[in-house]
């Protein structure tokens, strides 16, 4: 028997993911599981990641490139945007073949199919909570004092799990429509990671190409919670415009599934 999720429309379909949430625990679960199971260092690639990614980054670029990120360190500065990036990259990059990995359950067993690439944002979870530990670690090494408001840098948390949950719907409906589109993800990710303010603070971008650099929703996020967290400079909300839409994706998205449910096992 194939159950029509989208007899009720949108309102029945959020209430049907809302039956089925406890997959969503249990996809996470799993996917938190396999990473560790059978690894030479288990957890520590946690830790050993971040740190070889602000080690390599700051020999490049501080010593190389001669940014000047004021009084932040800047192994601490860039620690500040590679937590929020990696998080974000690493559930859009699992989200986009979510379906073709686990194709068998999608076409034999029926539940939302929104949920599996959801859960990919619960299990990196785990990886955010390390690296935000690994922040105040490193500001400590390097003798500098976080200046917390603890309400903004928990807002901007928030938000950049909005958006890396509809990151991540898209990604696996383009990559289940296009298979192939899933070998350019990596490349997408990758040019974004130097397009957004990552490696390098907003003032070294020329003027006249803000504006560019601002249509990216995850420079405003970043500039946020850097503002947040060390205290620099000012951060204008209005910077978070491309949120809202973020939000008209959501909606879209959240259609999309409501309305193509049932065909998604014959599409992969």
């Amino acid at each position: 028997m194939r159950i029509d999720s989208s007899a009720g429309g949108l309102p029945g379909y959020l209430k049907e993911v809302y039956l089925f949430r406890e997959l969503l625990w249990a996809f996470a679960a799993k996917d938190i599981k396999a990473r560790f199971a059978n690894t030479l260092l288990g957890t520590g690639w946690l830790i050993l990641q971040p740190v070889l990614l602000v080690l390599i980054f700051t020999l490049i670029f501080s010593m190389g490139a001669g940014i000047d990120t004021g009084n932040v360190p800047y192994p601490v500065f860039i620690m500040g945007g590679i937590l929020l990036w990696e998080y974000f990259s690493s559930v859009v990059y699992e989200s986009g073949s979510s379906f073709l990995v686990d194709s068998g359950m999608v076409q034999k067993i029926y539940f939302p199919k929104i949920l599996l690439p959801c859960s990919k944002s619960i299990a990196r979870m785990v990886d955010l909570l390390f690296n935000l530990a690994l922040l105040v670690v490193l500001s400590f090494v390097f003798g500098y004092w976080l200046k917390i408001k603890l309400f903004y840098a928990f807002l901007f948390i928030v938000l950049l799990y909005l958006l890396t949950i509809v990151a991540s719907i898209w990604a696996s409906i383009l990559v289940s429509q296009y298979q192939d589109l899933k070998e350019l993800i990596p490349f997408v990710l990758r040019v974004f990671f130097f397009l957004t303010p990552i490696l390098y603070p907003m003032e070294m971008v020329p003027g006249q190409f803000h504006w560019i650099i601002k249509l990216n929703p995850m420079t405003g996020l970043i500039n946020g919670f850097r503002w947040s967290v060390f205290g620099i400079g000012e951060f204008h909300f209005i910077e978070l415009a491309p949120m809202l839409f973020v939000v008209v994706l959501l909606i879209w998205g959240l259609i999309y599934f409501s309305n193509r449910e049932g065909k998604l096992a014959d599409i992969v």
